[in-house]
């Protein structure tokens, strides 16, 4: 059976219960030793939304969840949305002033951990309300710009986008998805929910297996991974060490700027994603090794538009705000109707239906003649140096290019004088002269591009969901 493609848009807790018809007796999820047919997966998430309903939640609360990685987790999600309400995952490795705020930020009337799992029997039960597309599914926790971080109130509808988008990756039953990503990551949803959706397997690689990348390429293999997603630095070591004798047909590769993929026998697709918008709206497929890829074409089921500050359309080739409209634009921020304001504006272009809304990004793009875009930079990566305004990445790009360097990172510091200079970060496969670098660096760049302080590395800093965290980049003597 190929991919499905649906003509409206239902929602996950229909399409998880036609998978449950269709494979009663198939493996839904997996996670070390254990395992849970559709069947069962079914039966204890259905339980899950009769305990909820019991406690009185349901329709827009939010549930917190507070588990590790497990079968469990999930059936506590797929209760959650059955029960009508909607759920928010707690890392267990975040700081408890984090966990607090989130949980008291979401007004949680309820926290499921394993200990409620095991008393699902001796709970209270009923019958849930229905739910209709409209309503809240989904929080999903991304960093703020305030200190705290900004919650994403993902809907229904949302969900059943993010479902249809992974339909035109040519998905079906027969995939087994390796499922890497932190359940508290929007690519945790589609890790998720797509392939039960679609009636295929999830395989939740377990933590430890997570940080070793020897092991995952081990996992992937012994449990016959077709499918997964992976962070570019995670997808760049797992690509060199890949013999292509694997079952994997595609890999995924997002969240931060894939660079220097070498192609292989699989399908590699280099993909544009937010929170803000439930799942990917446009891939690559890579067919060679580049420092830089484009991030493809936006789907035809979205409107996009790339915006000068003043809102207008710039030419073909010059470089603009990414600005979205469609099914996959979120609802906006909980508790936050300022910043939800900021980035979910009116459209100006149009008011059709679920065109009515646009979301900006904050991501700079230029279109190319072949119609792909190209990724530029963050807006809120453009540095001011001694007058200039500096794309932080373009330096960045131009430090790849230089022969063993691996990553690369580039921050604006103080000198001792007060005055704003760039420091550029960067992790090699051999050792590095700096002086050598810099000399390389002025050949490609003006004067007030190259760093003027910079540091080699063995690693870089990494948040929760594995992107470079610049904030916890060493201090240059």
């Amino acid at each position: 059976m190929g991919a499905f493609y649906y003509k409206s848009d239902p929602m996950f807790c229909e399409l998880f219960q036609d998978a449950v018809t269709r494979h009663r007796n198939k493996t839904a999820v997996v996670w070390k030793e254990q395992a849970l047919t559709y069947r069962e997966l079914d039966e204890k998430s259905t339980l899950v939304a009769q305990c909820i309903a019991g406690k009185g939640v349901g329709h827009e609360d939010i549930v917190a969840i507070q588990m590790g990685r497990s079968i469990d987790s999930i059936a506590a999600m797929i209760g959650v949305l059955k029960a009508g309400a909607a759920f928010v995952f707690l890392d267990s490795l975040y700081p408890a002033e984090r966990l607090e705020y989130i949980t008291e930020h979401c007004r949680c009337p309820l926290i499921l951990t394993e200990d409620f799992m095991d008393r699902l029997d001796a709970m209270e039960h009923r019958v849930p309300p229905p739910h209709t597309s409209e309503d809240l599914a989904v929080i999903i926790y991304t960093s703020g710009s305030t200190g705290n971080p900004k919650g994403v109130m993902i809907e229904h509808k949302n969900l059943a986008a993010l479902i249809n988008s992974y339909a035109e990756l040519e998905m079906d039953e027969n995939d087994i998805f390796g499922a890497f990503a932190n359940f508290c990551f929007v690519a945790a949803l589609n890790d998720i929910f797509t392939p039960l959706a679609l009636g295929a397997t999830v395989d939740i690689v377990p933590g430890e297996i997570r940080k070793d990348i020897r092991a995952l390429a081990k996992y992937y293999i012994e449990h016959q991974i077709t499918i997964t997603f992976l962070p570019p630095h995670m997808a760049a070591k797992y690509i060199k060490l890949d013999a292509d004798n694997t079952t994997l047909k595609t890999l995924l590769v997002g969240s931060e700027a894939a660079r220097n993929l070498q192609p292989r026998r699989y399908q590699i697709r280099n993909i544009y994603a937010s929170s803000e918008l439930c799942s990917f709206v446009s891939s690559y497929v890579i067919t060679e090794e580049a420092v830089c890829y484009p991030i493809g074409k936006i789907k035809s089921s979205l409107k996009y538009y790339v915006m000068d500050q003043n809102n207008q359309e710039v030419a073909e080739g010059e470089t603009g705000e990414l600005c979205i409209s469609g099914p996959q634009v979120s609802r906006g921020y909980l508790n936050d109707p300022e910043k939800t304001a900021e980035q979910f504006i009116q459209n100006p272009f149009t008011q059709e239906g679920p065109y009515r809304i646009l979301y900006k990004t904050n991501d700079l793009v230029k279109q190319l003649p072949d119609g792909n875009l190209q990724f530029v930079c963050r807006k809120d990566w453009m540095l001011k140096i001694r007058g200039y305004c500096v794309e932080s990445h373009e330096v960045e790009l131009s430090m790849l290019k230089y022969p063993g360097i691996t990553e690369a990172a580039v921050t604006a510091c103080t000198d001792c004088g007060g005055t704003n200079i760039l420091c550029g970060y960067f992790t090699a496969n051999c050792k590095i002269e700096i002086e050598d670098l810099k000399a390389f660096l002025k050949k490609h760049l003006p004067y007030y591009m190259v760093p003027l302080k910079m540091l080699q590395l063995d690693s870089f800093p990494r948040n929760h969901n594995n992107k470079t965290d610049k904030s916890l980049l060493p201090e240059i003597n």
